[in-house]
């Protein structure tokens, strides 16, 4: 079974597939580029932000007393919604909140050295000799520095007062970006390298190491503004909306339009007519249409006019027999009698078969020019169940004040011939029912006999000219196949729709729908 979808579906799922397929090339072209995990991100072009904060920071720390410190990462902490942290590989955690950093972060930051060994002569603190440690780890500083530049103590920060000189200008810092996860506490650790001025007050330089921590990665701004790029997204998907929107919608319009018409065409409505809105291929396709309604549509009227002129004509020489008849009968012997009465049923199947043809072309030609005014079904009822002579045989359910909009005479003949039909084919099977529902803005109108039904496969032609379900369409099984045709030309001109079906308990239902008066 194919689902049923309406184009705006399509296009909306189009749409969805094709912004997935566009990210899912952007992960890929990312992922093959830069590698997969946080650490990644951190290390693309993303993590550039990470550095231009940390380069905001050092301008105002560079700028500020190192007693102020504290106030300007404070001040990040809330801008970025993280918690930052001043460390230096010398001295440890220069500023921020004093609580104890995790041993993962600190193992990764403050990488330990051996000792080195003593040299005598190079500067004293409390006449011990000071050392000369070897060169910072290249995650920190480079290399590139000017022979016979030396290092501070990295055991005790105040040994930086009578230790080895700071070069006056900012050492020449390698790119530096990870992240460090820990489980307790449970956060994300941000870190890359940034210049500081030493805060003993001398203006030397020393490398540190900017910390910004956070427990979700997505509640921040430290990598880039989710805000504002969920902002950018969605204007441009809003955009595009309102760019795409009225494109889309004039041809699915359009194409609706279409499909309804040509349904209404299916199903023998050929007045209709659509809007030609644009003189594009759908605006062709939709004037095409109309032509094929309005020649279709001259056809069936011309078919019903010849129909009711033939019938028409054939009323006077179908009078006239019957006359002869008449007199023929009058003066025949014993033995003609036979005869004559042989023909005379052959002249009324003849008349009643005119008479049927004239009634079915005259309620398709009035379909189109009816005047519907409220009628009341329960009066048509008390004036179609007489002329029946079968009141026994019919149980009338339908409530007083029942009404609905249709031409009175189309309604009675349509209730007459589907009782006519059911008294035919069901009426010694039990009695026939009749019920009237109002049912929302309509009115439904039951009329169901306890017959043996009709053939499934029958049941899509019932309402067609001259159909019989019996198809050797023998006279004793039933009229000529008009009756009903006749019955959906009547409810069609009222604007109603008729619907025949067999029953749930057996039997053969007719269901017509008229509008509420």
């Amino acid at each position: 079974m194919k689902l049923r979808s309406s184009l705006y579906i399509q296009t909306l799922a189009m749409l969805c597939l094709y912004l997935g397929l566009l990210g899912t090339a952007a992960f890929l072209s990312f992922n093959a580029k830069f590698g997969i995990g946080l650490e990644s991100v951190v290390n693309s072009p993303l993590g550039d932000r990470l550095e231009t904060i940390a380069e905001s920071v050092g301008s105002q720390l560079r700028a500020t007393p190192s007693a102020n410190w504290n106030d300007i990462l404070k001040t990040f902490s809330k801008n970025y919604k993280a918690s930052f942290y001043l460390l230096s590989p010398f001295m440890g955690q220069i500023a921020g909140d004093e609580n104890a950093l995790p041993k993962a972060l600190t193992d990764r930051l403050i990488i330990p050295r051996p000792r080195p060994p003593m040299t005598p002569g190079f500067g004293s603190f409390m006449g011990e000799p000071v050392d000369r440690p070897p060169p910072m780890p290249s995650d920190f500083v480079s290399n590139r520095e000017p022979p016979g530049t030396t290092r501070g103590d990295p055991l005790m920060a105040h040994r930086l007062q009578t230790g080895p000189s700071f070069p006056d200008r900012p050492p020449q810092m390698v790119r530096m970006r990870f992240v460090v996860r820990t489980e307790n506490p449970n956060r994300i650790w941000l870190c890359t390298a940034l210049d500081l001025t030493s805060p003993d007050g001398s203006g030397r330089h020393i490398p540190g190491i900017l910390v910004a921590s956070c427990e979700n990665i997505w509640e921040t701004s430290l990598l880039f503004d989710f805000r504002f790029v969920a902002t950018v997204i969605g204007s441009l998907l809003l955009l595009s909306f309102l760019f795409w929107y009225p494109f889309v919608y004039r041809i699915t319009a359009a194409l609706s339009d279409l499909t309804k018409q040509t349904e209404r065409i299916a199903e023998g409505h050929f007045d209709g007519r659509l809007k030609i809105r644009s003189n594009d291929e759908i605006g062709r396709l939709s004037d095409a249409v109309n032509t094929m309604a309005a020649r279709l549509e001259s056809f069936v009227i011309g078919q019903k006019r010849f129909l009711g002129a033939i019938s028409h004509e054939l009323r006077t020489p179908i009078a006239r027999l019957q006359m002869a008849l008449e007199l023929l009968e009058s003066s025949a012997v014993e033995e003609q009698k036979g005869m004559v009465a042989d023909i005379r049923e052959e002249v009324e199947e003849m008349k009643n078969l005119v008479a049927e043809l004239l009634a079915f072309s005259k309620a398709g030609l009035q379909g189109t020019k009816t005047k519907l005014v409220p009628v009341n079904v329960k009066s048509i009822m008390d004036e179609v169940l007489p002329r029946l002579e079968a009141r026994g045989a019919i149980e009338c359910n339908v409530q007083e004040g029942i009404q609905v909009w249709a031409d009175p005479v189309l309604l009675e003949r349509t209730l007459a011939n589907i009782l006519r039909n059911s008294l035919r084919y069901g009426g010694e099977f039990g009695p026939i029912r009749v019920s009237a529902t109002q049912i929302g803005p309509e009115v439904s109108i039951v009329v169901t006999d306890r017959g043996p039904g009709v053939p499934p496969s029958a049941l899509q032609h019932l309402g067609e000219p001259f159909y019989r379900p019996e198809e050797s369409r023998a006279r004793k099984f039933g009229g000529v196949g008009l009756g009903l045709a006749i019955v959906k030309s009547c409810i069609e001109a009222c604007q109603g729709v008729v619907a025949f079906r067999n029953g749930h308990a057996g039997g053969f239902e007719v269901e017509l729908r008229l509008k509420v008066a």
